[in-house]
């Protein structure tokens, strides 16, 4: 039991890290996008077309969030599958990990877009991505839910 609590109290402090990380880094990228130290990409001034940088732009990021979500839910029905708890910190760690670095995959693409165009709406979706990020903190019910325990015992470990 000690054993299985302390695998429970690593998984969440990874977790936690890796999730302060991803919020950190996108929170340095996007304020060197805001002040302009950061020219990603030299684009050559006769291919400059802001319509095409914006569609393929907003057809990344819903591509990036469908892809997301999917694969998480996923994840998530196949961790739902497993009796014991260390099987299922092991493939819920996987999963939460490809799902924030989905997130800040989104986030990028966004700054990226941001710095192409220099147009100020490509912030409202890594302000979302931020958000969205937020509310996967991964709080004690949050992953209780996601594993679907059941076992009050397992419960208690969280």
């Amino acid at each position: 039991m000690k054993n299985l609590q302390q695998l429970v109290q690593w998984t969440r402090i990874g977790l936690v890290s890796a999730f302060f990380i991803v919020v950190i880094m996108e929170l340095v990228m996007g304020t060197l996008a805001i002040s302009g130290e950061y020219p990603i990409l030299k684009i050559h001034e006769n291919l400059n077309i802001p319509i095409w940088k914006n569609l393929l732009g907003f057809s990344l990021i819903i591509v990036e969030i469908v892809l997301s979500e999917m694969m998480y839910k996923k994840k998530l029905e196949y961790v739902g599958l497993f009796e014991s708890l260390e099987e299922k910190l092991k493939y819920f760690k996987k999963a939460y990990t490809v799902k924030i670095l989905f997130g800040a995959l989104t986030g990028l693409v966004s700054l990226l877009a941001f710095s192409l165009t220099q147009n100020i709406i490509w912030f409202l979706p890594w302000l979302t991505i931020l958000y969205t990020m937020s509310k996967m903190f991964p709080f004690k019910w949050t992953l209780v839910h996601a594993m679907n325990i059941q076992n009050e015992e397992d419960r208690e470990l969280f």
